[in-house]
């Protein structure tokens, strides 16, 4: 007899397309502006959107900007569609049954704190890939598929999973508490 998977909630094809044209704008884009097009997009992200933030690498300039512009204005969406995955599926989770009201205080701070690490990380300062000297030495700003990957993964656990955290945190778990303080009054 086999068992059935279960369901899981993270919407992973949204979050496929949207880190495909972070690989793609990476690889097809050139390093500096070269025409006049692509001076224009870089004039545009430096005046009218956010220039440059999050992680960019100063040899890929352009197209690591244009990749960071990207995150920054479509992530929201893709935590939109996080956060209406965390409350239309179901979940049911017998790790909480035991969940003391310290504890939930700890894993409400950590809750909170990560996803605000997380958008400083990606809309408050900008991180030069280009310039790091490391263990690696500058492995992921030297390479433009490495330029993506920082993106990709911080986008992971910015735009999917702190959703479902702050979901976990400040709904599901206060609710069941409520529900457990009231089947015992």
């Amino acid at each position: 007899m086999m068992k059935e998977k279960p369901a899981q909630p993270f919407p992973w094809k949204a979050f496929g397309l949207f880190i495909t044209p972070i690989f793609l704008m990476n690889l097809m884009l050139p390093a500096h502006p070269q025409s006049s097009l692509d001076i224009a997009i870089d004039q545009f992200l430096d005046d009218q959107l956010f220039g440059v933030i999050g992680f960019w690498s100063s040899l890929f300039p352009f197209s690591s900007k244009v990749t960071a512009n990207y995150v920054a204005i479509f992530g929201p969406l893709l935590a939109a569609t996080s956060t209406y995955y965390a409350f239309t599926k179901k979940f049911e989770s017998a790790k909480f049954t035991q969940l003391t009201l310290r504890r939930y205080l700890g894993v409400l701070a950590g809750g909170v704190m990560l996803p605000a690490l997380f958008v400083w990380f990606f809309y408050l300062t900008s991180t030069d890939l280009g310039i790091g000297k490391g263990r690696y030495g500058n492995l992921f700003g030297s390479n433009v598929i490495f330029v993506s990957i920082p993106n990709v993964t911080l986008s992971l656990f910015t735009f999917v999973v702190a959703p479902f955290v702050v979901h976990r945190c400040l709904y599901y778990i206060p609710r069941h508490l409520i529900e457990k303080w009231l089947a015992t009054r």
